[in-house]
C-alpha cells in the first residue's frame, strides 16, 4: 500500500485555513485516500468521492459544504483542480512533498501518459518542467515539445548515415502515427474513417474478455465510452488501445456501481457506509481486506501456498507428540 506525506504546516497553510470542516476533510482525502497517484494527476469519479467520504451533493443548511461547492473552492484557491469531463484530480501540490529524483520524474512521466487530455498534462509540465524530459515522444508530440538541441542534431546525423535520402517531413508526426498503427488496427480503422467513433463496438475478443472476468457492459456504458473516443479524437489525443482501454472503463464502472448499491440504505433505516456496516474501521481498510483477499486467492491459483497441505512436525515448534 502506498504512504502519503503530508507536513504538519498543511493546517496552517493560508489557503487550508479558509476551508471549511468538510472541505480540509476533502482536501485530506485527495491526498490521502489510496486511488490518488504521487504525482498529484489521477482519475478519481465524484461517486466515488462520495462513497468514501459520505460528502454528496445533496441539499443541506450550509450549500457550501455540498461536493461540488468544495471541489470549486478547493480550485478557486489552486488547492485543487476537478476535471468533470474526465473524472481526473490534480493537486498541484502533491507531487512536490512526495519525494524527488528520477523514479519518481519517470512515475509521474507515465501517469502523465495515462491521461489523454493534453489540457491536464500541459497544465502538470507548467509547475514540473523536469518531468518533460522523460515523456514519450507521442506525447511530446501532441504537446509540440520541442526537443534539446543536441539531440536532434544526432538525430539528423544518425538519419544521414543509416537511411537514404527521403523526401522532407515530419519525423516526429511520422513515428507517432506508426507506433498508433502499429500498436492497433482498430485505431487506424476508427482514424480512417473506416470505423466512426460513434459507431464503435467492441470487437469479439473484447466481449469474451469481458465475458470471462464477469465484467457486465451495457448500450449505456458504450453510448459513454463512444463519446469518451470521439472527445479524445477532437482533442488531439485519440485512445491508443480502444479495446483494452474499454475493458478498464467498464472494470472501473462495475466497481462503482456494487459500491454504490451496496451502500443504498432502506426506505427506513438511515445511511450507513458499507465499510461500517461490514465492521471495518474505514474504508481504507475494507479495500485494503478486498485486496487482501484477491492476491491471497491469486496465489493460491499459482501454487505459492501449497506448502501448507503439508504436515508439519511438532518438532519444528520445540513440541513432543
Amino acid at each position: 500500500m502506498a504512504y502519503r506525506t503530508v507536513e504538519g504546516k498543511f493546517w496552517s497553510d493560508p489557503a487550508v485555513v479558509q476551508l471549511t470542516p468538510r472541505g480540509k476533510l476533502l482536501m485530506l482525502y485527495l491526498i490521502t485516500n489510496m486511488h490518488s497517484h504521487l504525482s498529484g494527476v489521477y482519475y478519481l469519479p465524484q461517486a466515488l468521492i462520495t462513497v468514501e467520504t459520505g460528502i454528496d451533493d445533496a441539499p443541506s443548511d450550509t450549500p457550501s459544504d455540498t461536493l461540488s461547492a468544495s471541489l470549486d473552492t478547493l480550485s478557486r484557491l489552486e488547492l485543487a483542480h476537478f476535471y468533470a469531463e474526465s473524472s481526473v484530480v490534480y493537486v498541484p501540490k502533491m507531487f512536490k512533498y512526495q519525494g524527488k529524483g528520477e523514479k519518481n520524474n519517470r512515475s509521474a512521466a507515465k501517469q502523465l501518459e495515462t491521461l489523454h487530455n493534453p489540457m491536464i498534462i500541459q497544465r502538470f509540465l507548467d509547475d514540473y518542467p523536469k518531468v518533460v524530459q522523460y515523456l514519450s515522444d507521442t506525447v511530446r508530440h501532441t504537446l509540440s515539445i520541442p526537443y534539446p538541441a543536441v539531440g536532434i542534431q544526432e538525430q539528423e546525423q544518425e538519419q544521414e548515415q543509416n537511411q537514404e535520402p527521403q523526401p522532407e517531413k515530419n519525423s516526429a508526426s511520422a513515428a507517432a502515427a506508426a507506433d498508433l498503427i502499429q500498436n492497433t488496427t482498430r485505431y487506424q480503422m476508427v482514424m480512417t474513417g473506416d470505423i466512426s467513433p460513434d459507431k464503435w463496438e467492441p470487437d469479439p475478443a473484447t466481449v469474451d474478455r469481458l465475458k470471462i472476468g464477469g465484467i457486465p457492459w451495457n448500450a449505456e456504458m458504450l453510448a459513454d465510452y463512444r463519446l469518451y473516443l470521439l472527445d479524445n479524437i477532437k482533442a488531439g489525443t485519440p485512445i491508443k488501445f480502444p479495446e483494452k482501454t474499454f475493458v478498464n472503463w467498464c472494470r472501473k464502472q462495475q466497481r462503482i456501481d456494487e459500491i454504490e448499491s451496496a451502500t443504498k440504505p432502506t426506505t427506513e433505516e438511515k445511511v450507513t457506509p458499507l465499510w461500517q456496516r461490514q465492521g471495518f474501521a474505514g474504508p481504507d481498510e475494507m479495500m485494503t481486506y478486498e485486496n487482501d483477499i484477491a492476491t491471497f486467492k491469486n496465489d493460491q491459483a499459482l501454487g505459492v501456498n501449497l506448502h501448507l497441505a503439508e504436515p508439519m512436525d511438532p518438532r519444528q515448534n520445540g513440541k513432543q507428540s
